[in-house]
């Protein structure tokens, strides 16, 4: 291949780089724009019962909502239109390879990435957090859904009570495994092996961090999902929380073996099971809902 025919090879390849990653970060903003979607629904849900104050502010929030949701389809035809270019510059690069007078590689494709991530950062940025309003937090303080007591800021406690009704674990369980866990901090565990509040460990969990949509354990939603995800699991499978805790804190087959041995509890467990005790009694002192 002549010099003149490799040069343009890397110059069309390199654009389909940039076009490839412009995509993955788009795909971010995507997970971003979903959950924030998803936190708002849940918080909706949990506002209506009170007055008609917060009524209105429900129908206000839904309207929102509504417009947020057209602009996520109008997010994913601009992706479509982003690969179709992709496709097209690959294209182009494999003709220039092969013919005499090759043709300007078109970086119409990696321009209009550019313009598409600006445009979602300014989507995400305009796009209101109900928690920010004063009535809506002061009604989920008083029905127990946040609480000043769990050290994890109301975002996260939403995010929280999100991902263990989805995993099926109830919410003082998952607060007793993040406090025994981490005791309430983002942080890595076992030189690096274990990520985030609920000390996930991406090796053992790539799959189910796929199947969830999961892309950063350090991203506390992602965390909490993949940790809930894998606890409930356990639960549902063993139907005792010893046990499913043993799993989660040794993986099921070194607990498996010492159920052989007779042993059903771990100082690990039981410190969980303490704990969410505790948590229970908190939460419902305070008129929350501890359950999932």
């Amino acid at each position: 291949m002549s010099q003149r025919k490799e040069k343009y090879l890397r110059r069309a390849l390199n654009e389909a780089n940039r076009l490839e990653g412009a995509a993955v970060e788009l795909a971010a903003m995507g997970q971003r724009l979903e959950r924030h979607m998803i936190g708002t629904d849940r918080r909706l849900a949990a506002s209506i019962r009170d007055t008609q104050q917060l009524r209105d502010e429900v129908r206000r929030q839904r309207r929102h909502r509504d417009r947020a949701t057209g602009r996520g389809m109008a997010y994913i035809a601009m992706i479509l239109a982003i690969m179709a270019l992709a496709l097209s510059v690959v294209n182009i690069a494999r003709m220039g390879a092969e013919a005499e007078q090759p043709a300007p590689v078109d970086s119409r494709g990696a321009e209009l990435a550019a313009t598409t991530v600006v445009w979602m950062e300014g989507l995400l940025d305009t796009m209101e957090d109900p928690l920010e309003d004063e009535n809506i937090t002061s009604a989920l303080l008083g029905q127990g859904y946040l609480s000043e007591k769990v050290p994890l800021s109301f975002e996260e406690q939403d995010f929280l009570r999100t991902a263990s009704e989805e995993g099926g674990v109830p919410y003082h369980l998952a607060l007793a495994v993040i406090e025994t866990e981490t005791n309430f901090r983002n942080v890595a565990g076992d030189n690096g092996g274990s990520i985030g509040y609920m000390q996930v460990a991406p090796r053992w969990h790539s799959d189910r961090m796929e199947r969830l949509g999961v892309a950063d354990l350090w991203d506390p939603y992602g965390n909490f999902r993949v940790g809930c995800d894998f606890l409930g699991e356990l639960l549902e499978e063993y139907e005792d929380p010893n046990k499913a805790l043993m799993a989660y804190n040794m993986g099921p087959r070194q607990a498996a073996r010492l159920w052989e041995e007779g042993t059903y509890e771990t100082r690990y467990s039981q410190a969980v099971m303490e704990r969410a005790e505790a948590w229970e009694r908190t939460l419902s002192d305070a008129g929350g809902t501890p359950g999932c």
